[in-house]
């Protein structure tokens, strides 16, 4: 299973449910995954391992994506999650970014189809904030067959329409919801993404990180929103009687 998955899957499972719980380690994790959109670095490793302190997962630009950038993100950031965005790659290159160590997989309704079949990569949909409400709703049949959801062009604020947005997709898709953040994003917008049952924020400034961290570990402790199975409307079948029968007391 893809590592980011399973971060993300912690998350949904340390959700706090009211009541007793089994006793476990102290440390707690993470209200919210902290993830950046990131360029290849033209510099050292070493350097580029600091601008990736504090991150949960990265991922790269799919024009930037080849197995020798993968190996050599790898060597900077051992046990990092790291991905890679689909944009104009052949799919035929899926699978040995997956073999060089690619861990999860962003991609649009524009890609090909076969992106789908890429089982060893945790696979994340890629939405626009502004997206029509029902191109978003016809997105929502592929939730059986993605890991996740990103929601991005959040602009320089986080606004109603843009939280709303996050919303729609966590009820819609019943999957992780990740948010896209921009740099100047503040504690409060991070709360309310966080009341809104968002999974993780993405940011593509390595700068922002430690403020972004910083306001991620201040979050309440207390229960949040959790993703789970999408709600679906109960019917009655075709034929069937919608009043219980009588029994003959005859």
């Amino acid at each position: 299973m893809s590592k980011l998955v399973d971060k993300l899957k912690s998350l949904n499972r340390d959700a706090a449910p009211i009541g007793f719980r089994p006793a476990g380690p102290s440390g707690r994790r993470p209200p919210l995954l902290v993830i950046g959109r990131v360029s290849m670095p033209t510099d050292s490793s070493s350097s580029f391992a600091g601008a990736l302190n504090g991150l949960d997962a990265a991922f790269v630009p799919g024009k930037e994506s080849t197995t020798e950038a993968v190996k050599r993100l790898g060597s900077a950031a051992p046990g990092l999650p790291l991905g890679f965005t689909a944009g104009e790659l052949d799919p035929a290159s899926f699978a040995g970014l997956a073999e060089a160590g690619a861990d999860f997989i962003v991609f649009g309704l524009n890609t090909a189809a076969a992106v789908l079949q890429t089982e060893k990569l945790g696979r994340f949909l890629e939405l626009a904030g502004e997206a029509e409400p029902s191109r978003v709703m016809t997105a929502g049949e592929l939730a059986t067959v993605i890991d996740g959801v990103i929601i991005s062009g959040a602009g320089t604020d986080i606004t109603l329409e843009y939280l709303l947005a996050c919303r729609r997709a966590v009820r819609l898709f019943g999957l992780p919801v990740l948010a896209e953040v921009p740099s100047s994003v503040t504690g409060v917008e991070i709360k309310c993404l966080w009341e809104a049952g968002v999974a993780g924020v993405v940011t593509a400034d390595t700068g922002a990180i430690t403020g972004i961290r910083k306001a991620v570990e201040s979050l309440p402790k207390g229960e949040r929103r959790q993703w789970g199975s999408r709600p679906r409307p109960v019917l009655p079948k075709l034929g069937e009687s919608t009043t219980p029968a009588v029994e003959d007391e005859g």
